[in-house]
C-alpha cells in the first residue's frame, strides 16, 4: 500500500533540498506551492540557491499567498552574512514584500557558517506536519543530513529529481528505508524507519 500525504490545513509543510537543481525544474516545484497553499497550509523554507529559491519564487507568483510564506536566512536584514549559495535577490525581493523573514536564523556570525546552515533548516522545519525534499541526486549530503533530523519529528518525502525509480541514499545515522508515496498525488518516496512510529 502507497502512502498518500494528507494535509492538515492548521500546520506549515517544510520544504528543502539541493541548490544545484536546473532551472527547468522551476514548474515542476510550482506545482506543490500551489497545491500546498490550496490545501490551506503555510509554507517554510531557507533561503538558499535552487530548491529553497524555486520555493520562494513561486510563492511571491501566487501573490495572494505570500503571507502563508515564511522564510528562514542565514543572513541579517541589512544582506550581510548572505553567501555564494544564497538566494539573496529572490529574499530580498520578499522581504520588500513584507513576507516574513527570520533573519540569522542559523545563528550569528561567531558560528561557522555550515553549521549556520545546517541550524537555519533546523529551525525552519520546526513545528511543520512535513518536510518535503527536492534532490538533484541520490547522494544530496545536506539535504539528507537535514532530512535525518526531521524524521524524528514528522514524515519526511523526497523526490529525486535525477527520475525513474532511483531511490535516494539511506538518511544518515537511521537505520531504516525509503519506500514508495504520493505527496499530493505525486510519485515520491518516504523515509520509514525501522519499528518506527507510524506519523500517517
Amino acid at each position: 500500500m502507497i502512502v498518500n500525504f494528507i494535509p492538515d490545513p492548521g500546520l506549515p509543510i517544510y520544504f528543502g533540498g539541493s541548490r544545484d537543481l536546473p532551472e527547468t525544474f522551476f514548474s515542476y516545484i510550482f506545482r506543490f506551492v500551489f497545491a500546498v497553499f490550496r490545501a490551506g497550509c503555510a509554507v517554510t523554507v531557507g533561503d538558499a540557491t535552487g530548491a529553497d529559491a524555486f520555493v520562494i519564487s513561486s510563492a511571491l507568483e501566487i501573490s495572494s499567498k505570500i503571507r502563508n510564506l515564511q522564510i528562514f536566512s542565514v543572513a541579517r536584514s541589512d544582506g550581510a552574512g548572505f553567501w555564494a549559495g544564497s538566494a539573496s535577490r529572490a529574499v530580498m525581493l520578499a522581504a520588500a514584500m513584507r513576507v516574513p523573514v527570520r533573519w540569522l536564523a542559523g545563528g550569528g556570525f561567531e558560528i561557522p557558517l555550515v553549521a549556520r546552515l545546517l541550524r537555519r533548516s533546523l529551525v525552519a522545519s520546526q513545528g511543520c506536519q512535513a518536510a518535503v525534499f527536492f534532490l538533484a541526486s541520490r547522494d544530496s549530503r545536506g539535504s539528507l543530513k537535514v532530512a535525518a533530523d526531521c524524521v524524528e519529528r514528522m514524515p519526511v518525502f523526497a523526490f529525486l529529481l535525477a527520475g525513474g525509480a532511483i531511490v535516494p541514499d539511506p538518511l544518515p545515522g537511521r537505520s531504516g528505508c525509503w519506500i514508495p508515496a504520493r505527496f499530493f498525488d505525486a510519485r515520491c518516496w518516504l523515509w520509514e524507519d525501522d519499528q518506527a512510529d507510524l506519523f500517517l
